[in-house]
């Protein structure tokens, strides 16, 4: 299935008409689904970034570079 934020503007207005084509009642769970869909591409995008990737690597390098001693509060 090809991603939502892949598609062109017009796929995702139809997108969002689609919301107003249910029924009232069912509008929330239409929308929910909707946003569901785009929260997995999302994440999907973030967990793939290399340069994301790359960044969070990086920074728990230098993180790890400057640990201070631990010191027990109990002694």
């Amino acid at each position: 299935m090809e991603k939502v934020l892949a598609k062109s503007s017009f796929e995702q207005i139809a997108a969002l008409w689609g919301i107003l084509r249910v029924h009232d009642d069912n509008r929330i769970q239409a929308s929910r689904e909707l946003l569901n869909t785009l929260l997995s591409d999302v994440v999907d995008k973030v967990k793939s970034s290399c340069e994301l990737l790359n960044f969070v690597k990086d920074t728990a390098n230098n993180v790890a570079d400057n640990i201070p001693t631990y010191v027990d509060p109990k002694s």
